[in-house]
C-alpha cells in the first residue's frame, strides 16, 4: 500500500481532480491522469516543459502537444466508454515507485455483453520524449469491436489555440501530427507507431481536422484477449521536417522493442531517484505514502535534461498560472534536490543565471538597477504576470493586483538559491558560470530600490508586497527586508570568494558591471538595512509597518463576511486587507529560513501568535507551519500541518479558484514543503556551517525515520528513532563529514557508522591513551607571526594617512586578506577601485613577506620545540596542519622543518578551519587513523576542525575560548615541565 494510490468505482466530478492525481511525467512532459477515451472537455493534456506560446492579448502559457495515446472503443458500432456507456466496474491506479498509471474497466456492451479493457501506461524517464499504452479487451460474448487510435490534435488550451497549421501524416506504418506554435513558430510532432497482438491487421487511416486515427474493426471472441501497444514520440524543435523525422523515427525505433522491455529500463530509472530519496517512515502508513507520492510528483517534473527549464508552479499538470516559474521552486522545492539530486539542483539554479537578462529588463522597466527577477517567469525570464491578474467574482472585472511590481523578494529568494546550492554542493561552477553575476545584480537591484531614511539612519524597503499577498503595498515587510540583508550579505561572500580564489575573474566582472561604486554602498546598507525585530514584551515581529494596527478579528468572523466562496480576500477592497488575517504567515517563514538568528522564544512567540491568524489560502503555508513547529519542540502541532501539506493532491483538497480565476493542478511546493517537514522538521538534518547537524523531533508514533542525504558530494544514510541518531557514510566517498547531535560532534568516515543516543557521557577532560600522531597548527602555537600581520596593516594604513590601532586589529582575526583590507580601509574612511584594492593587498602581503624572512629559531614559543623533540623521540610521527602558504618557509626559518613527516599548508587544501580538510589531508599523510592523533590548536575554528576530523584536541590558550578541546594548557611549556 505504500506505493500505490488506487480508487474503484467513477465520479464524472472527479475528473479534473483525478487527472492531477495520477499524473505521470518525466520533466520534459508530463501527462494528466485522464483516461485514454477522455479529450480536452475532460482536460487531458500532455505539457511540454519549456515550451510557452501567446495568442493575441491573451495570457500567455505552455504549449499542450497534440494526445498520442487518444484511444476511443464501440462494441457493434456503439460507443464505449465510462462517460458514453453504463459500466459494472472500475479501477484506476497509480504505482509511484515505478510511475506507471493502470485501469481495468468492465462496460455494458449490447444485450448481456461484458467488454473488459485494461490497459497500462507510463512516460519513460529513460526516452523522454516517449509515452507508452498497452491495452488488452476481453468480451464475454462474441462481437465485433472496433479500436479507433492515434493523435488527437484538437487539444485543451486556457488561452490558445497555440498550434496552428497542422499536417498529419500516415506512412509505413506509423501516423503522426505536426504544428507550429502561433507567436514563436516552434514546432511540435507526434509521431505514433503501434503493435497489434492477436488482433487482425485492417486497418484504415481516418483524419478529422488536425487529427489522425487508425480505425481496426475485429471479430472479438468469448473470453480471448486482444491487445495492442501504442509507442508515441514527442518532439520539439525550429525545423519542421527535421522535427517531424526525428518523431517518426524515434518511435519506429521504439516499436522494434517489446512494451515490457522498455517498462524495465524506465522502472530501472526510477529504482535509481529512490535510492537517492526515499524517506522511510516506521510507525505511520498513512504518512509514509503521502510522503512518497509527494516526492514522486517532485521526481515526474524535475528538469534532468536541461538547465534552461525550472519547474513551474502547478508542474506539468496543464497551463494554470501560466505554467510559470514562481519563488516556490527556491523555497520549497530546491532543498528536496539539492539533498537528494544536486545535479538536478543544479539545473534549477541555472535556469535564474540564464533568466538574468528578463530580469534586468524588469528592473529598467520599473526604473531601477541590477536585476528584479519575474513574478512568474517562463524560458526567457521576462515577467509573464500581469497588473490585472483576478477577476472580481461581483463585477466580472479584473482586479489591479501587485503581484508583478511590489513583489520584490522574488530576487532574493532567486540569488539565495543560488548561494544555497554553493554552500551546500561546494560546487563553485555555478557562481564561476554566472551565479556570482546574478547575485551581484540582485544585491544592486536592493540598493537601488531601497529609501534612505536620513532622520533613523538606516535603509527601508517600502511600498512591497510579501509573500502574503492579502496586504500589498506594505512598508518593511519583515520577510522582504530580511532576504534582502541576505542577499546583500551573500553578494559580498561571493566576492570575497571571487577575490581570494578567482582574482582575474573577480576583476572582469567588476569591470563588466562597472561595480566598484557599489560595493562600498552595499556594505552600508547591509550594516543598516531595517529588519523589523521582536518587542520586547512579547517577543512577536510585527509583519509590516502598521501590521498590529490593523483589526485584530478571528478567521470564523471574516469568513462569516463573505458573500462568494471564491471572493478574492485581498486586493483594494478584500474582506481580509484591512485586518491581520492573513494568506500565509511571511514572519514564520523568515523564522524557519533564518532560523540561526533568533531565539527559541521568539520563534514559539511568533507561531502562536500568527497561527490562529493564517487563512493557509496559499499551499504553501502549511509546510512552514510544520517545519518551527518542529523547531520549537511541538511536533504533534507539526504533524496536522505536515499531512495537510503532504496530502494536498491526493484528497483534491486546494483551492481551484481565485476569485473566477481555475487555478487547479498539482502542486509541487506542497510537495517539496512535505519533505522539508519530514527531514528538516520532524528530522532536523540540515547543513549548518559545514556540519551535518540533526536535532531530532518526532511526531508521536513515529517509530523512525531513515533517509539518503548529499552533503557536500558526500552520501550520507541516516536514520533517526526517538533514542538515537544513526549516520552512515558512504565508502564509495572519499572525505570525512563532520556531524553534529546535540552537543556532540565527530566526524563520519567513509563506510564508517557514527551512532548517537541520548544520555550521552560528557567528554573526558584528559587525552586517553597513548597516540601515533601529532598535528599542529603553527601560529599561535609554535610561533607568533600575528604581530607582523598586524605591523604590515599598521604600515598600510599610515601609508593611507589614519592610524590603525591593535583594537582595531581584533576585526580582523579568522578574516582573509581582502577582507581584511576591506576592514582596514572601513577604519580609516577610505574608498578605493578594486584595481587599488588588489595592488594593495599585494603590497601588505610583501611587508609581512619581509618580516618573517628576518625569523630565526629566537621566535619559536616557548617548549615548542622541546616537545616537538620529546615527541619524536617516542617514535610520534609528527605533521604540520596550517592554512598558511608561508607555513614551510617559516618552520625552515625557525630550525625545525626537520622536525615534521609532514607539512600541510595552503598549498595543498583549499578550505579554512573549521572545515577539518587540512587535519584531514595531515592524518593521510602521516598514514595513521583519526583515532591514532591529537591536534594541538590555539584558535576555536581550529579545535572544531579537529573535532569534525574525528581528532583528540589540545587546545593551547584559554579553556573559556577552548573548551571543547579535550584538554586546555597555557602553552607547550606545560606539556614538557
Amino acid at each position: 500500500m505504500s506505493w500505490v494510490v488506487e480508487e474503484a468505482g467513477f465520479d464524472p466530478n472527479r475528473i479534473a481532480i483525478n487527472g492531477n492525481k495520477y499524473m505521470l511525467g518525466n520533466g520534459a512532459m508530463g501527462y494528466r491522469g485522464t483516461l485514454e477515451e477522455f479529450g480536452k472537455e475532460q482536460l487531458t493534456a500532455c505539457t511540454l516543459a519549456g515550451l510557452y506560446d501567446k495568442v493575441g492579448d491573451r495570457w500567455r502559457e505552455p504549449v499542450n502537444a497534440p494526445n498520442g495515446l487518444s484511444t476511443r472503443y464501440y462494441c457493434e458500432g456503439r460507443p464505449l466508454g465510462l462517460l458514453s456507456s453504463e459500466h459494472e466496474s472500475h479501477r484506476q491506479s497509480l504505482n509511484v515507485r515505478n510511475a506507471t498509471f493502470e485501469r481495468e474497466t468492465v462496460l455494458a456492451g449490447p444485450g448481456n455483453n461484458r467488454i473488459e479493457i485494461r490497459s497500462r501506461r507510463f512516460v519513460s524517464m529513460k526516452r523522454l520524449d516517449l509515452l507508452l499504452m498497452k491495452v488488452e479487451l476481453c468480451a464475454s460474448e462474441d462481437c465485433e469491436l472496433t479500436v479507433l487510435t492515434g493523435i488527437d490534435g484538437d487539444v485543451w488550451d486556457i488561452n490558445g489555440p497555440h498550434l496552428e497549421e497542422p499536417e498529419t501524416l500516415a506512412a509505413d506504418g506509423i501516423v503522426a501530427v505536426s504544428a507550429v506554435t502561433h507567436e514563436l513558430r516552434r514546432t511540435v510532432g507526434v509521431a505514433e507507431a503501434i503493435r497489434w497482438e492477436s488482433v487482425p491487421a485492417s486497418v484504415s487511416i481516418e483524419r478529422e481536422g488536425p487529427s489522425v486515427f487508425r480505425r481496426a474493426t475485429f471479430s472479438c471472441k468469448a473470453g480471448e484477449t486482444y491487445a495492442f501497444t501504442k509507442y508515441v514520440s514527442v518532439v520539439i524543435g525550429d525545423d519542421r521536417p527535421a522535427v517531424l523525422e526525428r518523431a517518426l523515427s524515434r518511435a519506429r525505433s521504439a516499436a522494434e522493442s517489446a512494451y515490457e522491455d522498455h517498462l524495465r529500463e524506465h522502472e530501472a530509472e526510477w529504482e535509481k531517484k529512490w535510492a537517492e530519496s526515499d524517506v522511510a517512515i516506521e510507525g505511520d502508513e498513512e504518512a509514509q505514502f503521502a510522503l512518497r507520492y509527494s516526492l514522486y510528483q517532485l521526481h515526474i517534473i524535475a528538469p534532468t535534461h536541461s538547465e534552461r527549464v525550472s519547474i513551474p508552479a502547478r508542474g506539468l499538470s496543464g497551463q494554470v498560472y501560466k505554467g510559470a516559474v514562481f519563488w516556490d521552486t527556491e523555497m520549497f522545492m530546491l532543498p528536496f534536490f539539492l539533498y537528494s539530486q544536486p545535479d538536478v539542483a543544479r539545473n534549477l539554479v541555472m535556469y535564474r543565471v540564464h533568466t538574468l537578462d528578463g530580469a534586468r529588463r524588469k528592473a529598467k522597466e520599473y526604473g531601477y538597477r541590477g536585476a528584479f527577477y519575474a513574478w512568474e517567469s517562463q524560458e526567457t525570464g521576462d515577467d509573464a504576470c500581469t497588473l490585472f491578474n483576478v477577476t472580481d467574482v461581483f463585477t466580472n472585472r479584473p482586479m489591479r493586483t501587485y503581484f508583478r511590481d511590489k513583489q520584490i523578494h522574488i530576487s532574493a529568494d532567486a540569488a539565495c538559491g543560488i548561494w544555497q546550492y554553493y554552500e551546500y554542493t561546494g560546487d563553485e561552477s555555478v557562481l564561476l558560470d554566472g551565479g556570482a553575476e546574478a547575485i551581484l545584480e540582485c544585491a544592486r537591484f536592493f540598493y537601488s530600490y531601497a529609501y534612505y531614511k536620513e532622520d533613523k539612519k538606516r535603509y527601508e524597503l517600502l511600498d512591497v508586497t510579501g509573500p502574503d499577498e492579502y496586504h500589498e503595498r506594505v512598508g518593511n515587510n519583515a520577510f522582504t527586508n530580511a532576504m534582502a540583508k541576505r542577499t546583500i550579505g551573500i553578494a559580498l561572500a561571493a566576492l570575497e570568494l571571487l577575490r581570494e580564489k578567482h582574482p582575474e575573474m573577480c576583476r572582469e566582472l567588476i569591470g563588466k558591471l562597472d561595480y566598484s561604486e557599489d560595493l562600498a554602498s552595499l556594505s552600508k546598507m547591509h550594516n543598516e538595512l531595517y529588519v523589523p525585530g521582536p518587542d520586547p514584551r512579547t517577543g512577536v515581529i510585527e509583519q509590516f509597518d502598521g501590521y498590529r494596527k490593523l483589526e485584530d478579528v478571528d478567521l470564523p468572523t471574516l469568513k462569516s463576511r463573505m458573500l462568494n466562496k471564491n471572493e478574492y480576500l485581498g486586493g483594494g477592497s478584500g474582506l481580509a486587507t484591512t485586518t491581520q488575517i492573513l494568506k500565509q504567515a511571511d514572519v514564520v517563514l523568515m523564522l524557519h529560513l533564518l532560523k540561526d538568528d533568533y531565539a527559541q522564544d521568539v520563534k514559539r512567540a511568533n507561531w502562536e501568535y500568527y497561527e490562529p491568524r493564517t487563512e493557509h489560502g496559499s499551499s504553501l503555508s502549511s509546510c512552514v507551519y510544520a517545519l518551527v513547529a518542529s523547531d520549537i519542540g511541538a511536533p504533534d502541532w507539526a504533524y496536522r500541518y505536515f499531512m495537510k501539506t503532504a496530502t494536498i493532491d491526493l484528497t483534491g483538497e486546494s483551492k481551484q479558484y481565485v476569485g473566477t480565476l481555475y487555478i487547479g493542478g498539482t502542486h509541487p511546493a506542497a510537495n517539496g514543503g512535505a519533505w522539508m517537514a519530514a527531514v528538516l522538521g520532524f528530522a532536523g538534518a540540515r547543513l549548518h556551517r559545514g556540519a551535518l547537524v540533526v536535532k531530532p523531533s518526532l511526531p508521536q508514533g513515529w517509530q523512525s525515520i531513515a533517509f539518503p542525504m548529499y552533503v557536500k558530494g558526500q552520501r550520507l544514510l541516516i536514520s533517526v528513532t526517538p533514542s538515537e541518531v544513526v549516520v552512515r557514510s558512504d565508502a564509495a566517498n572519499l572525505k570525512s563529514q563532520l556531524i553534529r547531535v546535540g552537543e556532540e560532534e565527530r566526524a563520519v568516515w567513509p563506510g564508517g557508522t557514527l551512532t548517537f543516543r541520548s544520555g550521552r557521557s560528557e567528554r573526558e577532560t584528559d587525552l586517553p591513551g597513548p597516540f601515533k600522531g601529532a598535528l599542529f597548527d603553527l601560529d599561535g602555537v609554535l610561533v607568533d607571526t600575528a604581530k607582523y600581520h598586524y605591523l604590515a596593516w599598521k604600515q598600510l594604513a599610515g601609508q593611507l594617512g589614519f592610524e590603525f590601532t591593535e583594537a582595531d586589529n581584533e576585526r580582523l582575526k579568522g578574516v582573509s586578506r581582502m577582507r581584511s583590507l576591506e576592514i582596514v580601509l572601513e577604519v580609516g574612511g577610505v574608498e578605493l577601485s578594486e584595481e587599488e584594492k588588489l595592488r594593495l593587498a599585494e603590497e601588505k602581503n610583501e611587508r609581512y613577506l619581509q618580516y618573517i624572512r628576518r625569523m630565526d629559531e629566537s621566535e619559536l614559543l616557548p617548549g615548542a620545540k622541546r616537545y616537538l623533540q620529546a615527541l619524536r623521540a617516542q617514535g610520534v610521527k609528527i605533521a604540520l596542519g596550517s592554512a598558511s602558504k608561508n607555513a614551510a618557509f617559516i618552520l625552515d626559518k625557525v630550525g625545525i622543518a626537520d622536525l615534521f613527516d609532514a607539512i600541510v599548508d595552503g598549498t595543498k587544501v583549499s578550505r579554512a578551519k573549521p572545515d577539518p580538510e587540512v587535519f584531514v589531508v595531515g592524518c593521510r599523510e602521516l598514514g595513521l587513523e583519526p583515532d591514532d592523533c591529537v591536534v594541538f590548536e590555539d584558535a576555536e575554528a581550529g579545535v572544531q576542525a579537529a573535532l569534525a576530523a574525528g581528532m583528540r584536541v589540545v587546545g593551547i590558550g584559554h579553556a573559556d575560548i577552548l573548551g571543547a578541546a579535550h584538554r586546555v594548557v597555557r602553552g607547550l611549556d606545560e606539556l614538557v615541565g
